[in-house]
C-alpha cells in the first residue's frame, strides 16, 4: 500500500522573500520534518551560489532539507521526474511532517495537482533538431503546429526556447496521438489521502529591489564568478539548460570581458525583479494561496 501524508505545507512566493527562513522555522515547530526544495536551478550541484542553495551542514536536528544539489549540470529533469522523485522521498521519510518550498510555480503545482502535460514524454529527435533553430523560427513552427497554443503564451514564454521547445514537443505529440492524451496518476501518489495548505510570502516593491541588490553583491562577494568560471571549464556547451539560470548567463558575460562587474550586479539584479514580477503574476492566479506580507 502506497503511503501517503494526511498533510502537506507548501511555502511559495517570488524570489527573495524569505521562503526558507520561513519554512525552516515553521518546521522547527513540526519535528521531526522534512523540506523538499522545488526551485528548479537549485537541484544543480554546480552553482550551490548562484542558485542560493541553503547550507545543509548545520540544519537543525530533526529536520532533513532534499532537494538540492543533486543534479549534474548536463542532466535534465522534467517536472514529471520531479513529481516522481517528491513522492519517493516522502515514502521515505514516513513518520515526518512534509513541507515544499520555492518559487517554480508549476513544479509545486504538479504535486498537488495531475497536471495533463507533465506526463507527454519528451522526444530527443525533435528537441536535437529544435535546437538548432533561432528564436523566431521557433515562434513559427509552433504557430505553424499549434496557433492557439501560440496565442496563450505569455510574453516570456514566447521569448523562451527552453519552454517553445517543449510546447511545439506537446503539440506534436497530441497531434500524432489519434485519442487525446490521459494524464496519468503518480505512481507513488495517493490523492484522496493528502490535504495541500499554500503559504504566500510576498514584500513591497521598494523592499523587494533592496534585498535582492544585496544578495546579488552578496552571491558575488561569496564566489558566484569563480563557481561559473568552474561550470563553463567542466561543461563548455553553453546550451545546456543550466545556462539559462539566472545569474549564470550575467556571470557568463562578465568573464566574457563584455560587461563590467557593476553592470554584472545591474543586469543580475534587473533580470531577479522581472523574474519576481513573472513569478508573482502566476503565484496571484491561484486562489488556494494564503498570503502574508514579509514587510513594507
Amino acid at each position: 500500500m502506497n503511503y501517503s501524508p494526511k498533510q502537506i505545507t507548501i511555502v511559495c512566493g517570488p524570489t527573495s522573500t524569505g521562503k526558507s527562513d520561513f519554512v525552516f522555522d515553521l518546521a522547527k515547530s513540526s519535528l521531526p520534518a522534512l523540506i523538499v526544495s522545488s526551485d528548479s536551478r537549485q537541484f544543480y550541484k554546480d552553482i550551490p551560489i548562484v542558485s542560493g542553495q541553503d547550507n545543509t551542514s548545520n540544519l537543525p536536528e530533526g529536520i532533513t532539507l532534499v532537494g538540492q544539489g543533486f543534479l549534474k549540470s548536463d542532466e535534465e529533469f522534467s517536472i514529471s521526474q520531479f513529481q516522481k522523485y517528491f513522492y519517493q522521498k516522502i515514502k521515505e521519510f514516513q513518520s515526518h511532517h512534509i513541507f515544499a518550498v520555492g518559487g517554480s510555480g508549476l513544479y509545486l503545482k504538479a504535486i498537488s495537482q495531475n497536471l495533463e502535460t507533465i506526463t507527454i514524454p519528451q522526444n530527443r529527435p525533435l528537441r536535437d533538431k529544435l535546437n538548432n533553430l533561432s528564436l523566431a523560427s521557433l515562434q513559427e513552427e509552433l504557430k505553424k503546429i499549434n496557433l492557439e497554443k501560440f496565442n496563450l503564451l505569455n510574453n516570456s514564454d514566447i521569448h523562451n526556447p527552453r519552454r517553445l521547445i517543449r510546447a511545439i514537443e506537446i503539440a506534436t505529440y497530441n497531434n500524432r496521438h489519434s485519442s487525446k492524451h490521459q494524464p496519468r496518476h503518480c505512481e507513488e501518489r495517493s490523492d484522496a489521502a493528502i490535504q495541500f495548505h499554500w503559504i504566500g510570502l510576498k514584500k513591497s516593491k521598494e523592499k523587494l529591489v533592496k534585498d535582492i541588490s544585496e544578495r546579488v553583491k552578496k552571491r558575488i562577494e561569496l564566489g558566484a564568478v569563480e563557481e561559473v568560471k568552474g561550470l563553463l571549464n567542466k561543461y563548455p556547451n553553453q546550451k545546456l539548460p543550466i545556462y539559462s539560470t539566472i545569474g549564470v548567463n550575467h556571470v557568463t558575460q562578465f568573464i566574457k570581458g563584455s560587461i563590467t562587474e557593476e553592470e554584472l550586479v545591474n543586469l543580475w539584479t534587473q533580470s531577479e525583479l522581472s523574474y519576481a514580477k513573472r513569478q508573482m503574476v502566476w503565484f496571484k492566479k491561484q486562489p488556494q494561496i494564503v498570503w502574508y506580507d514579509k514587510g513594507i
